[in-house]
């Protein structure tokens, strides 16, 4: 797993070695978005699925598929 970017409504206050987004500012495509809040997760689905083309899933649905060996 190779983490290209985060994505923060607050990146324009973010110093980080990762590059930090702004959601619509543009993202750079990837293969997969794991929203990490454990709040509000449809709403940031919904908000970035307007964004991109990637595959968008939770860290709980992460852990769900990990615990069950599926991918």
């Amino acid at each position: 797993v190779e983490v290209r970017y985060f994505i923060d409504r607050n990146a324009a206050y973010l110093e980080e070695e990762v590059p930090v987004y702004v959601p619509g500012a543009g993202l750079p495509p990837v293969d997969c978005i794991l929203i990490s809040l454990a709040e509000e997760q449809e709403t940031i689905r919904k908000e970035l699925s307007g964004l991109t083309t990637a595959r968008i899933c939770s860290i709980t649905e992460l852990l769900a598929v990990m615990k069950n060996g599926e991918r």
